[in-house]
């Protein structure tokens, strides 16, 4: 079982999944730009996080442009990373790489 399965993570993940908004409402310039960064990425877990906080509408009340611009960047990655599976996934699953397993 993977250490980012175990409940004190879900909990924090839950947990992030909700407080960054808050966050980047308060300082919108600095937090933007860092949600984007993390929308971009390949691994699973973070972009969850992006997607919950794009679920809350004092993101958009912050800045709408951005907010849309940061679920466009979202779906592109998760595009990307559905066609070929991360390092973590292939360690998770004991493959090398071969797998045609999709989370």
């Amino acid at each position: 079982r993977s250490a980012r399965r175990s409940a004190d993570v879900r909990v924090l993940r839950k947990s992030l999944g909700y407080c960054w908004s808050v966050a980047v409402a308060a300082l919108p310039p600095d937090g933007f730009t860092r949600l984007e960064r993390w929308a971009a990425t390949d691994d699973t877990d973070v972009r969850w996080i992006v997607r919950e906080n794009l679920k809350k509408a004092r993101l958009a009340k912050a800045d709408s442009a951005k907010t849309r611009q940061l679920g466009e960047i979202l779906l592109r990655s998760s595009a990307r990373t559905e066609r070929q599976p991360t390092s973590s996934d292939r360690m998770e699953d004991g493959t090398s790489g071969s797998s045609s397993r999709r989370r």
